[in-house]
């Protein structure tokens, strides 16, 4: 979905399963601007499915420090890398979590979403004793080494549905509302026909300043 959001989702241009099956890949190759300044995409689409296929079988090279290698050619380039997954432990998302520093989880207010929440709490854990054992660069202090779960952010929330306070999982203060009124739906779907950021195309909306006020959290509020 994202790719599609910047116009960049095309099965004719290389992406993230480039990184995924070869050996001598430049991550350069892969990159696209958007039209965003400092904005920049490596796109992802179904060829994905094959790639993961492709990794299971290969035992050649090591299969779980792809994503971890291919972010180290670029590094130096970018303040941050954001790593988008579908909620789901396939080898892209495995490497893509031995990659990471941090963890956010997006989550629904709903018994469905708390069991998913509960798998991937499992997931983490399990990747970090890996990180701990074969991670030599793994350092728990080091912010740019370590490997944490910074939190739940909370999606299609309803006043008093849900109790964070009473769940074991460190949720983020800032939660995204369920948008329940004509005019706010209208303009969600416009945006996403329209391709753009809720920020962007209805700055004062409900959505924008509850993401705003998410952002400045993430990056202020340790």
């Amino acid at each position: 979905n994202l790719s599609k959001i910047f116009n960049r989702h095309n099965y004719e241009l290389p992406g993230v399963e480039e990184i995924m099956t070869n050996r001598n890949v430049d991550v350069f190759d892969l990159i696209q601007n958007t039209e965003y300044k400092n904005l920049d995409i490596i796109s992802a689409n179904m060829k994905l499915l094959a790639a993961n296929l492709e990794v299971m079988l290969d035992q050649v090279r090591p299969q779980q420090i792809r994503i971890k290698q291919a972010i180290k050619q670029v590094e130096e380039y970018y303040d941050y890398c954001i790593i988008d997954n579908a909620p789901d432990i396939n080898f892209t998302v495995y490497n893509a979590l031995i990659a990471t520093n941090q963890v956010i989880i997006v989550t629904n207010p709903d018994d469905y979403a708390n069991s998913g929440l509960n798998e991937m709490d499992i997931q983490f854990q399990n990747v970090l004793k890996d990180r701990q054992l074969y991670d030599e660069s793994y350092n728990e202090h080091d912010p740019q080494n370590n490997f944490i779960l910074r939190g739940a952010l909370m999606n299609k929330y309803i006043t008093n549905t849900y109790s964070k306070a009473q769940s074991k999982y460190k949720f983020f203060k800032t939660n995204i509302n369920l948008v329940n009124n004509y005019a706010s739906n209208k303009r969600l779907f416009e945006a996403i026909n329209l391709r753009k950021s809720m920020i962007e195309l209805s700055p004062r909306s409900l959505f924008a300043r509850q993401m705003n006020k998410f952002i400045d959290e993430l990056l202020y509020d340790e």
